[in-house]
């Protein structure tokens, strides 16, 4: 291996990309790791994490987040990609940061005179000049570090577009790795999924090295495991109830017992896969419903368009969650879905169902916040103040798909009533009411006078 690696550096001061440090020597000397690609070339990176990371200041540039970033490809059904050639090594160094990523090797001292893979702050300065240089190139792209995602309407569009892309990286001096580029195509693969008029589906390589995972016999084999799922995780409805046998392994506290329970849940990840789930773009010019559901174990959502999804959302509740009342649960349900779903719906008109008819009155964005409501939905109804929407009650059985979702693997006891709290008989929109006030109110009212003598003989 080391005779390779020497050849590997010697070519890289050969191509400019590395450098001899200058007489006098360097403060700073990392070490290397060497990774070998897929296509068995080396590739030399610095181990930055104990010198040099430390006291590099974070970059707050951020990465696109991939759900919204293919909001870019909406309504497309002609698509390229480009690849760029060592993407990071095309970003040239100054003078001071040549000094601070010098790096140890068989043949000495060298320093970078591009950027190298290692720092942390390379993916955020990396994407910053990737934006910054064919940010506006062109229509309908997603950029997302050395990958290049072009799409249209029609192939003759696409055509035009691709050729000014690759125009504009020509001038700003950045290499593209032809082998791994599709020009023209109407479905292409990209960041592990598969894209085409249709929607968006998982990619099919690595739905299928999921497939041939072997159940674990380790938390890391676990850990591994789900971090693959994980990835395509809005893909699959229920995931978090799914998952919930497996994750309750991941504690070290409990003992790694593998049994029946953990093996339907593996089963059953692998099988939600398998068929290659798609979810639509979604499309800022269409219509877009959020429906919620929240049963005594998980809270979930489905975002969808023209009655076809474009996200699945679901997550357990917290021990203490569970102990909340059936309206906070659901009013719950609605804040972290919105939440959840924000980089789609802020700015955005859109329908929110739930099957919880008293969050139409709560949350109702044409009513006036009852107050006799606790503080806490309160501070909830708040936070959704900042979402343009319509709220409509339906049915829990007119909305399977999401009632499953909340609902799996365990039942939730309710008994069916909608409505949600049995003791809810009146519905009021009063001033803040005080506690001397309802303790008046309680002994002249009939009903509560009857509940209350009840409780206090025991009956």
């Amino acid at each position: 291996m080391k005779p390779l690696v020497i050849e590997k550096l010697r070519k890289m001061v050969q191509s400019g990309i590395l450098e001899p440090v200058p007489p006098g020597g360097s403060r700073w000397a990392s070490p290397i790791v060497v990774v070998r690609k897929p296509n068995n070339d080396l590739r030399v990176c610095s181990d930055y994490k104990i010198g040099v990371n430390p006291k590099i200041c974070a970059d707050s540039y951020p990465l696109p987040n991939i759900e919204s970033a293919f909001c870019a490809l909406a309504g497309m059904t002609h698509f390229a990609t480009v690849d760029l050639t060592n993407a990071y090594n095309q970003i040239e160094l100054d003078e001071n940061a040549r000094e601070v990523l010098t790096i140890n090797t068989p043949i000495g001292l060298l320093r970078w005179t591009r950027m190298p893979y290692g720092v942390k702050t390379a993916s955020a300065q990396f994407q910053a000049a990737m934006e910054a240089t064919i940010g506006d190139a062109v229509s309908n792209m997603v950029i997302y570090q050395d990958d290049i995602c072009v799409g249209a309407p029609t192939e003759g569009e696409l055509d035009a577009k691709v050729k000014h892309l690759l125009s504009t990286l020509k001038e700003a001096g950045m290499e593209i790795n032809h082998e791994k580029c599709v020009f023209r195509s109407t479905e292409i693969c990209f960041l592990g999924y598969r894209i085409s008029a249709d929607g968006v589906r998982p990619d099919k390589k690595l739905v299928e090295k999921i497939q041939k995972v072997k159940p674990p016999t380790t938390r890391k084999e676990l850990e591994s495991f789900l971090g693959l799922t994980n990835y395509y995780a809005r893909y699959i409805q229920a995931y978090s109830e799914k998952i919930e046998p497996l994750t309750a392994l991941r504690s070290q506290k409990s003992s790694f017992v593998w049994g029946l329970e953990q093996q339907k849940a593996f089963e059953d990840l692998k099988r939600a896969l398998a068929v290659y789930p798609v979810i639509r773009i979604f499309d800022p010019r269409k219509l877009t419903t959020l429906t919620t559901d929240a049963s005594e174990s998980a809270v979930s959502g489905i975002l969808s368009q023209d009655g076809h999804p474009v996200l699945y959302l679901s997550r357990r509740l917290s021990p203490a969650e569970r102990n909340n009342s059936n309206i906070e649960r659901e009013a719950l349900t609605v804040v972290w879905a919105t939440q959840r779903a924000k980089h789609f719906l802020l700015g955005k008109k859109f329908l929110l169902q739930c099957d919880h008819q008293p969050l139409e009155f709560i949350f109702g964005p044409s009513r006036e916040l009852p107050k006799v409501t606790s503080a806490r939905i309160m501070r909830w109804a708040i936070q959704l103040a900042a979402f343009d929407f319509d709220i409509a009650y339906v049915k829990g059985n007119s909305i399977p798909h999401v009632d499953a979702m909340s609902r799996m693997p365990f039942e939730s006891n309710d008994d069916g009533d909608s409505s949600g709290d049995g003791g809810f008989i009146h519905w009021t929109e009063t001033d803040l009411l005080r506690l001397e006030e309802i303790r008046q109110g309680t002994d002249i009212d009939p009903v509560l006078k009857s509940i209350k003598r009840r409780i206090q003989k025991n009956v």
